[in-house]
């Protein structure tokens, strides 16, 4: 007898253990493949992952349940990928089934695809009987085309099912279904044709190219002005891997960037390229995945999940934009896309690429100590674009004057300048919706989600309320829910506002409005983008999706409405953050040949992150904000450990987080740990669930990670009702 050694997909770390499963006789089980097995009792199965399989076990053989079935018919995952499994299991408190998870295809059933053929039994000769014209031609379609699909030859001949049925009930045909044929790769490259470099492309080029000649694990920071040419950096880097019969992954931080990527990609490798992330379905995603596995597509693009792919001989990986918060993921395991490309490179002896023009600040500071490999484009590519010209207006004088507008005078004029030249304009705001909150003005009542306690978020354009935190939906009201007045105010200021006011002042100007809402199906993104490339759109409202990676050459006048909008955060990062948002944006402007000119409206002026951003001082912000980062003991110069505790009753999550710092005082006291908290989460209850926070820091990570895991392990032990997250190194504070 065979038993297999499984860890099922259960998802919770307290349930992460390996069950043994006996494999019934016939059945063909390899490890890394994955199985559907039997667990607990009553009717209940789980897939699983198959770990070991052995002729013998030590387990009780009464005890032991068979497998019922195995899924798939070639493993989905092997030692490389079960081992970076384990290395996010202990970094980032997850079970070893959601890590192994992120390597294997929604589907595992379909990572070979099916197709149903048909074939002839009987000769073409003679007399055939009486049979439809339709008939006759899909059996000669048959006949001359043996490598056609059955629905191929059906749509060619216009034949339907009933007649299909005709054929095969006259013993004329026999369908069946078989493996889908994959093309092996070639294994020469096609060197394609590519725009020359200018000397600080072409230096930076070099030096990563010969570190993939070399096999050398470097870590490169690319870092380069908006519009300076980093992808053709990267096209060229990947170039020099494919030479040397290597594989590269390209990373983007948004979905929504994959199709101008693909485009481009597309056009220098053609079917090398394989894209994956979430948007495709199970067919699209398994058919790119199996052409990875088979090494017939040797480039990978798409977001984090792409990392993930099965890439057999990578030499490279690139992320571009690192500094985006979407390559941390935000449900388990809660891994950053940056450590783990990291780790992976470090294991397989090749160089990794982190592109940005506004570099995170720990990556800033590791390229100036030296730890990454730091290069410079400080020019924009194109030949004759050269960098916006950027001013702040106090928009606390425009009070002053009497102007009540959500628009500047100096930004209303230079819309119309730039309308009047017949160039495009972009209005940055970073939210979406029509207005923030809904108040009485008699009473004062904000209404507010019954499950998380926060205000509404109005849509105007589908008259609805909505919480923007668990989903729940209210219709608009006109009376006051507390006291029955009618002076009911709607609050604050959305793109649906933005737009409606665009409209009043430039009636004929077609606009177009870029957020989550207008662009949340499969290619409505693409759809967008192509109308403004092929000019159907003369001012472009949007939110944090048009600030990254798209290049509008039309674009010459950037408008940011709120700039203070994410300043002032309670979170250490909203300086960076802000820093970073205003620069992409405003790299926008002047990408063709035409200047650009970016206009930011603030109350707040003299900040030094806005100061910073109007003197393009990249250099100087940097500076002060490692400054205060080091007075506030927080990353860079310290590690953090945020835990989240929650519960469907309050007492209960306030005990336990009591509870967890006790805990946490005893096993780190005089060892340099520090807590913070318990305290309540900024957001504190959602959807009904109760939500308290603490921090831990201390300077050493792998200190940090080990105490951490010892203390969440002994308060497991003795409290099971609330539920532990957390989370290394956070990008968002719970």
């Amino acid at each position: 007898m065979a038993y297999a050694q499984i860890i099922v997909k259960l998802y919770q770390r307290e349930q992460d253990r390996i069950y043994t499963y006996e494999i019934p006789e016939g059945m063909r089980l390899q490890v890394g493949m994955m199985a559907q097995v039997p667990f607990g009792g009553g009717n209940r199965t789980l897939e699983g992952f198959v770990l070991e399989v052995s002729e013998d076990t030590s387990y009780p053989k009464e005890k032991i349940k068979k497998i019922i079935r195995v899924m798939g018919q070639e493993p989905v995952f092997g030692e490389r990928e079960l081992s970076l499994a384990r290395w996010m299991q202990k970094r980032y408190y997850a079970s070893l089934s959601a890590c192994l998870a992120l390597f294997v295809p929604r589907n595992p059933d379909r990572t070979r695809e099916t197709v149903k053929r048909a074939e002839l039994l009987r000769p073409l000769t003679g007399k055939i009987g009486r049979m439809g014209e339709n008939q006759r031609r899909f059996l000669e379609l048959l006949r001359d085309n043996p490598g056609w699909t059955l629905s191929q030859c059906m749509k060619e001949a216009r034949l339907g099912s009933a007649s299909l049925r005709s054929l095969q009930e006259k013993g004329w045909i026999r369908c069946r279904e078989e493996p889908e044929g994959i093309p092996a790769a070639s294994v020469i490259f096609q060197k394609r044709s590519s725009p020359p470099l200018h000397p600080e492309q072409r230096q930076a080029a070099e030096e990563i190219g010969g570190a993939i000649h070399r096999g050398e694990n470097k870590v490169f920071l690319l870092y380069g002005v908006t519009g300076s040419g980093k992808t053709e950096v990267y096209m060229s880097c990947i170039e020099r891997a494919l030479e040397r019969g290597q594989g590269a992954f390209l990373l983007v931080p948004e979905i929504s960037l994959t199709p101008q990527l693909l485009e481009r990609l597309n056009h220098r490798f053609g079917d090398l390229v394989a894209v994956l992330h979430s948007r495709l379905n199970d067919t699209e995603r398994s058919r790119q995945w199996q052409r990875i596995k088979t090494g017939q597509a040797r480039v990978v693009a798409g977001p984090r999940s792409a990392l993930f792919a099965p890439l057999e001989s990578p030499g490279l990986i690139v992320l571009d934009e690192e500094h985006e918060t979407s390559y941390k993921s935000d449900m388990q395991p809660r891994f950053h896309a940056v450590e783990v490309a990291r780790e992976m490179a470090r294991r397989g002896g090749f160089p990794l690429v982190l592109g940005s023009a506004t570099p995170s600040v720990e990556s800033y500071k590791l390229a100036q100590e030296g730890v990454y490999r730091l290069l410079r484009l400080t020019r924009r590519a194109a030949a004759n674009a050269s960098l916006p010209t950027i001013r702040t207006i106090d928009m606390r004088q425009e009070l002053a004057m009497g102007n009540m507008s959500i628009f500047s005078q100096d930004l209303l004029e230079a819309m119309g300048q730039s309308l009047a030249r017949r160039e495009q304009v972009i209005l940055f705001l970073n939210r979406r919706g029509h207005s923030s909150f809904v108040s009485c003005r008699k009473c004062g009542f904000v209404l507010k989600c019954p499950a998380c306690y926060l205000p509404y978020t109005y849509h105007k354009d589908i008259h609805r309320m909505i919480c923007h935190h668990c989903g729940r939906q209210a219709p608009e009201v006109d009376r006051c829910p507390q006291c029955g007045s009618s002076y009911v105010k709607y609050f604050g200021l959305g793109t649906q506002r933005v737009e409606e006011e665009t409209a009043k002042r430039f009636p004929g100007a077609r606009i177009l409005r870029m957020d989550a809402n207008t662009t949340g199906t499969k290619n409505a993104f693409q759809e967008v983008y192509e109308k403004i490339r092929d000019y159907q759109a003369d001012i472009i409202i949007g939110t944090q999706m048009i600030a990254k990676g798209m290049d509008m050459p039309r674009v010459t006048l950037v408008g940011v409405l709120a700039a203070d909008m994410t300043l002032f955060y309670p979170d250490f990062h909203s300086t960076e953050r802000t820093y970073q948002l205003l620069t992409q944006v405003a790299g926008r402007a002047g990408r063709g040949e035409r200047p650009g000119r970016v206009l930011i409206q603030t109350y707040d002026p003299d900040h030094y992150v806005l100061r910073s951003v109007a003197k393009q001082d990249a250099d100087g912000f940097y500076r002060q904000e490692l400054a205060s980062r080091k007075l506030m003991g927080c990353p860079p110069y310290a590690h953090l450990l945020q835990i989240l505790l929650t519960a469907r009753e309050e007492e209960k999550t306030r005990e336990g987080a009591a509870l967890l710092r006790g805990i946490m005082e005893y096993y780190g006291k005089g060892r340099n740990y520090k807590i913070l908290g318990p305290a309540p989460a900024e957001l504190g209850r959602i959807d009904n669930v109760f939500r308290w926070k603490l921090l831990v820091s201390h300077p050493e990570e792998e200190k940090l990670i080990a105490y951490g895991d010892y203390c969440l392990a002994r308060f497991q032990e003795q409290n099971r009702q609330v539920k532990v997250t957390a989370d290394l190194n956070p990008v968002y504070m719970f």
